[in-house]
């Protein structure tokens, strides 16, 4: 687990990045390359612009600013601290337990929001990258509006150059 969208963001501003279908993602840490897998020339990407999103003290001021990124922008990402009892999520709401133990951090895709039927519990709608065998389909819904996990407080927004 791990992940730091900010840090990621700067570097495509600064350094660029190919596309995957140029050099695809091995899920290991790779030297960066001007050449892609079928030998021809790397076309790099850049950010143009990349910045936070957190209303310290007002979480429905955040939850409101993040909702309008996704609805102007499209998904976004955040990094938060994962629990022992995420690990094991397999469908609802996630919050999290008293006594789970903290395991570490990751990096997911914000793709949208929306109420529980069952709960009435507000949710944030996100992708995850542990595979389509893990939570719903390789998606999961976390409390919205709590900053549980710090998921609200760790945002971060990137806009690609066109």
């Amino acid at each position: 687990m791990g992940g730091s969208p900010d840090v990621s963001w700067y570097d495509l501003m600064t350094m660029g990045c190919a596309t995957e279908e140029c050099v695809p993602y091995a899920g290991v840490q790779q030297v960066c390359t001007d050449t892609c897998v079928d030998g021809s020339s790397a076309k790099l990407y850049y950010a143009s612009d990349a910045y936070t999103i957190f209303v310290p003290f007002k979480p429905e001021e955040t939850v409101r600013l993040i909702q309008e990124e996704i609805v102007k922008n499209g998904p976004i990402e955040t990094m938060f601290y994962v629990f022992s009892d995420f690990t094991d999520y397999s469908h609802g709401v996630y919050k999290r337990t008293a006594g789970a133990v903290f395991k570490g951090g990751h990096a997911v895709k914000i793709i949208g929001w929306g109420i529980d039927g069952e709960t009435s519990l507000p949710y944030w709608l996100v992708a995850n990258s542990w595979g389509t065998d893990w939570g719903e389909d390789g998606y999961f819904r976390i409390i919205r509006g709590t900053d549980d996990c710090s998921f609200e407080s760790l945002v971060a927004v990137g806009l690609v150059k066109a």
